[in-house]
């Protein structure tokens, strides 16, 4: 009596640590890293990291649905080649879960933007041209990180607490001046390029 149930017992102990041995390997799931010296080609491990977070949401979706991932990002920026979607394929049985982190906080960037390289040249003074490739449309632009403002008038005056277009300070007593006003005729009429315009609207309602 006493050897059976000692052998029921253990069995189980083992069947209980079986159990919380699958637990844990679920819990602790697999770790796939990104890197901007990754490749692709690689298998996402820390040695061979792949290089996009497209490639690590595949890689992702090929473990089970009761298998726990954590996508681990060096640091550097992330350029995404188009919309990242998220399906029905990405999703975990709970309590298994998909995340997606930094190594290091806020070092890894993921952009939409597009990393371009220019010859930039001094054409006068401080102003800098250069080409960018055709069919291409930007709305902003950084450099070396820091986003740079675009051509327009009134020219933009850091510090000086004005509204969003420059043309009066921030002032319940301040008026308009008419001749920071952007759509005056007279101005409009000095455009030489008006085809390529930007016009920034912004509708302003009193609740």
């Amino acid at each position: 009596m006493n050897l059976i149930y000692t052998f029921s017992h253990v069995r189980r102990q083992i069947a209980w640590a079986a159990g919380c041995l699958c637990c844990c390997l679920q819990l602790n799931g697999q770790v796939i890293y990104v890197s901007t010296r990754g490749n692709d080609k690689w298998n996402g491990s820390e040695k061979k990291p792949v290089a996009s977070l497209v490639r690590a949401q595949e890689l992702a979706r090929a473990y089970g649905r009761d298998t726990s991932v954590e996508i681990v990002f060096e640091d550097g920026i992330y350029y995404l080649p188009g919309t990242v979607q998220f399906t029905g394929q990405d999703s975990k049985d709970y309590p298994a879960t998909v995340t997606l982190r930094a190594r290091h906080e806020g070092k890894a960037v993921i952009s939409g933007g597009q990393q371009i390289r220019l010859d930039w040249k001094q054409e006068a003074g401080n102003i800098y041209v250069a080409s960018v490739p055709a069919g291409m449309d930007i709305d902003q632009l950084y450099v070396a990180g820091l986003r740079q403002p675009m051509a327009r008038f009134p020219n933009a005056q850091p510090g000086k607490q004005r509204n969003v277009y420059d043309t009066w300070v921030l002032d319940h007593q301040a008026q308009p001046n008419p001749e920071m006003d952007p759509l005056q005729p007279e101005r409009i009429a000095l455009w030489k390029n008006p085809e390529n315009c930007l016009l920034c609207v912004i509708r302003k309602k009193w609740l």
